[in-house]
């Protein structure tokens, strides 16, 4: 499964770089947009915390790689997040876009290095060879970018990262 998740993220990583990658853009309700990425994930309920309403306005997107790209932002959250301190999710409209903010309590990002971490390959701080390759982030990036989104990186008040999707309605 680790094998067949690193070529699959290496066959995508390779088709958002050379440009033949393309999205089906549509409006998409978020709310399953996200049921679907932490579905895929198997990840604990007690680890991720959502509130995304039903209420909000569908976002233009290609639903399938807006799914990759919050999986992998989850995931990367769930790896660095202290396992006592969920992973939080939520989403609003702000000033026709919604924007969907994947939160965590770990060790946060030094500003010096947030432009890296969206490079193919990178693991800054590493603790282990599990983490994964470091394309995970790069993927999302590239992913939310070809649906017409963009991806930001903020500090989580108290310590933390938050990533936050923005799609407009």
């Amino acid at each position: 499964d680790r094998l067949d998740r690193l070529i699959g993220n290496l066959l995508d990583m390779s088709r958002i770089q050379s440009g033949v990658a393309t999205a089906a853009v549509v409006p998409s309700a978020l709310e399953e947009v996200v049921a679907a990425a932490l579905s895929s994930l198997d990840a604990p309920a007690e680890r991720v915390r959502i509130d995304v309403s039903e209420q909000l306005p569908l976002v233009r997107t290609d639903p399938a790689l807006l799914e990759r790209a919050i999986a992998n932002l989850v995931s990367n959250a769930m790896g660095w997040a202290p396992a006592d301190l969920p992973v939080h999710i939520d989403a609003a409209e702000v000033a026709g876009n919604v924007e969907l903010r994947i939160i965590d309590r770990g060790p946060g990002i030094p500003r010096s290095d947030r432009h890296r971490v969206f490079e193919p390959f990178q693991r800054l701080g590493d603790r282990s060879t599990d983490v994964g390759a470091g394309l995970g982030l790069a993927i999302a990036r590239g992913f939310v970018e070809l649906t017409g989104g963009r991806l930001e990186l903020d500090d989580t008040p108290g310590g933390g990262c938050t990533f936050t999707i923005v799609l407009p309605v």
